[in-house]
């Protein structure tokens, strides 16, 4: 019996350790050209309104992929949850709808 042997985990390219095939996965979040722009000039009107600071736009976007990548989960598991009650609200209704439909019968 070998004892404190495990089997090797292969560590992706990002240093992380994938999950098993199968496991629903948050993809990075990520922001093109124009929203990038937009974000960073947010950051750096908030700093500047908000803070009396000024902020370039360099450390702006690094703070921007800071919160995208240490708390975008929060914000992506709050949207599921919204798009998840959404859901049961609309199959309520077609349940409701479908309901409608039934017609009476000799046995009721």
């Amino acid at each position: 019996m070998r004892v404190g042997l495990r089997s090797p985990v292969e560590i992706g390219h990002d240093g992380r350790v994938p999950e098993p095939p199968g496991v629903p996965t948050m993809k990075p979040i990520q922001f093109d050209r124009d929203e990038t722009r937009a974000i960073v000039a947010d950051i750096q009107d908030y700093f500047r309104e908000e803070l009396d600071q000024s902020i370039g736009a360099i450390p702006a976007e690094m703070l921007m992929q800071f919160f995208a990548e240490k708390m975008g989960g929060y914000f992506y598991n709050a949207g599921l949850h919204d798009a998840q009650a959404l859901v049961r609200r609309k199959i309520d209704d077609v349940s409701d709808e479908i309901f409608g439909l039934e017609q009476p019968t000799g046995r009721r």
